[in-house]
């Protein structure tokens, strides 16, 4: 048993903390609630003390002590964990970090798909198991992917403005809306920050008044962007993940710790439908209600209507992390509605913070996130739709009969092909100036009939070094054209990604009752989604034609259906 030593800062903490790399609890058993709630009653308590007594070095070493929780009690290191956690739970906090323990995974990438879903079902995190499946899976954080999250990490290159004088100095939290925060998002096993606090680790404290309201105190503190120095530090310092692409690139996912992922979505919470309409309104569809629908729909219906007008699908590059911090607080800061929102996000993003890298359960790398949105922040959709809004909706004035839908950073318009190069001409223009620009290699044109494309329209896209699609284009998880057969072939293809899936539930290591429930999940979100954005007539064979070739070759889950 190693003790711990006191941290100084939190790169110091971090690192002793995650050297305890065991697989943690990630929802526990209901005869320990109070037990757990017991131990995290005295340094939630000890926080909110040091804070209102303004002693900045007792609030760090509470806050180490709340971040710590997770890693000293609730480790699974031992064979029988459910009986080592009634002992911790019994013992003081300045008990050693437990032991790490060796496992040993399958080297067979099928069954630790379906070991981990079969695990996740069993906690009752049946959509995050049906996720795990389909996901295209992490990286090795081998030197050249941690140099590839340093390139995406650009550093600053302007300084963010000062916090408005009038920005509210302090806000009350309704306890019951935390706790019906924390009860919703529990529900789906989200995933943890650094220390390992989840959501389902905290649902069992908001039965204790007492608990919940330094809780509360605490999400509080963090909404008034309060915390500084080692106490900012610590709340956001996040885990870099990095994720794998479908082209195998490099996607940079920042997991952050979940009080302030509370604290942001509390604050969110009150913004109203009616203010995101005027903000957004027209073209951003990412913060509404079926927006994705809406938005392919809109496209499809402009073309059916026009068929000699052209789609561009843009893809900006780096788009989160490239942001510039300056226009982005700016531009919010021009929002009076939002003014709750002002001093979390200066908190946040006035000035850098840590990612860390790990590799069994050492800091492989540390990168300054000094730039743009972190991607996984909760206020990070937000933050990017409100900076880039002025420019989509520059780029479209005064173009006639014009169609244009963004779902967050993916921007699609359709026009007549000779506004095209007007809309584009701006947009490029525009974007630098927000540290942005597009990525011409995956960007495309659409032409949407099956005819051959006019010349000016092959000129248009070989001019820009865009991808120019004839009859269909993919867009937003579905696709848009007015060609049937290439709508259908899409549909098909879309649907022949369950082979992964059908894959993993067939797998012996997949008890056929956990298969059913992932079954009846994800099978059924991919031809939902894509029966309301394409044409039945389009869907309707696609489906029947995968139905008839999976079903007689998979026995297992034929069985668990049946």
């Amino acid at each position: 048993m190693q003790e711990p030593s006191a941290p100084t800062d939190a790169h110091s903490f971090y690192s002793t903390l995650l050297a305890c790399n065991n697989p943690l609890w990630q929802k526990l058993p209901p005869h320990l609630h109070s037990k757990w709630t017991d131990a995290c009653r005295a340094p939630l308590n000890l926080y909110r003390t040091a804070r209102l007594a303004k002693d900045p070095t007792t609030a760090f070493r509470a806050l180490c002590q709340i971040l710590s929780l997770p890693r000293f009690y609730l480790s699974r290191a031992s064979r029988n964990p459910a009986a080592s956690l009634s002992r911790r739970l019994a013992q003081p906090l300045s008990t050693a970090l437990p032991p790490a323990r060796t496992t040993t995974l399958t080297r067979d990438p099928d069954e630790r798909r379906a070991r981990r879903a079969a695990f996740l079902v069993s906690l009752g995190f049946i959509s995050k198991a049906a996720r795990s499946i389909s996901q295209d899976g992490l990286h090795d954080p081998t030197q050249p992917v941690i140099d590839r999250l340093h390139t995406l990490h650009p550093p600053p290159t302007t300084v963010p403005p000062p916090l408005p004088t009038d920005s509210p100095t302090t806000l009350c939290f309704d306890r019951a809306t935390i706790k019906e925060i924390i009860t919703k998002r529990a529900r789906y096993g989200k995933a943890a920050g650094p220390s390992g606090w989840t959501e389902s680790l905290l649902l069992p404290l908001t039965e204790d008044p007492d608990t919940l309201t330094n809780l509360t105190f605490l999400l509080e503190d963090i909404g008034t962007g309060s915390p500084a120095g080692p106490l900012r530090d610590l709340l956001l310092t996040s885990l870099l993940i990095p994720g794998r692409k479908k082209d195998d690139g490099v996607r940079p996912i920042a997991m952050g710790e979940v009080f302030v992922k509370l604290s942001e979505l509390y604050l969110l919470s009150l913004i109203t439908p009616a203010t995101l309409q005027s903000i957004f309104g027209g073209i951003q569809f990412g913060y509404s209600k079926g927006g994705v629908e809406r938005a392919i729909l809109a496209l499809q219906a402009h073309i059916e209507r026009n068929p000699e007008d052209t789609v561009t699908s843009l893809d900006i590059k780096n788009g989160y992390n490239s942001l510039d911090r300056k226009a982005m607080l700016t531009e919010l800061f021009r929002h009076r509605s939002l003014h709750h929102l002002w001093r979390i996000s200066h908190w946040c993003y006035s000035s850098p913070s840590s990612l860390l890298v790990t590799s069994n359960g050492s800091i492989a790398a540390t990168i300054s996130s000094g730039r743009g949105t972190r991607q996984g922040c909760v206020l990070g959709g937000l933050l990017f739709c409100l900076t880039i809004q002025p420019a989509y909706r520059q780029s479209i004035t005064d173009i006639p009969d014009a169609t244009a839908t963004a779902i967050i950073d993916d921007f699609n318009f359709a026009c007549q092909p000779r506004h095209t190069s007007t809309i584009l001409d701006r947009l490029n223009s525009s974007l630098p100036s927000l540290g942005l620009e597009l990525s011409p290699s995956k960007c495309n044109i659409l032409w949407p009939t099956n005819t051959s494309p006019p010349a000016s329209i092959s000129l248009l896209a070989s001019r820009y070094g865009y991808k120019l699609h004839t009859g269909v284009l993919p867009t937003l998880g579905s696709a848009i054209g007015l060609s049937s057969p290439l709508l259908q072939t899409f549909a098909a293809r879309t649907l022949s990604k369950h082979q992964t899936i059908l894959t993993t539930l067939a797998h012996a290591a997949m008890p056929a009752q956990h298969a059913f429930a992932i079954l009846r999940l994800c099978l059924a979100s991919t031809p939902n989604f894509l029966l309301r954005t394409l044409p039945p007539t389009i869907f309707d064979q696609a489906l029947a034609e995968r139905c008839a070739r999976e079903a007689p070759s998979r026995p297992r889950v034929r069985a668990c259906t049946s």
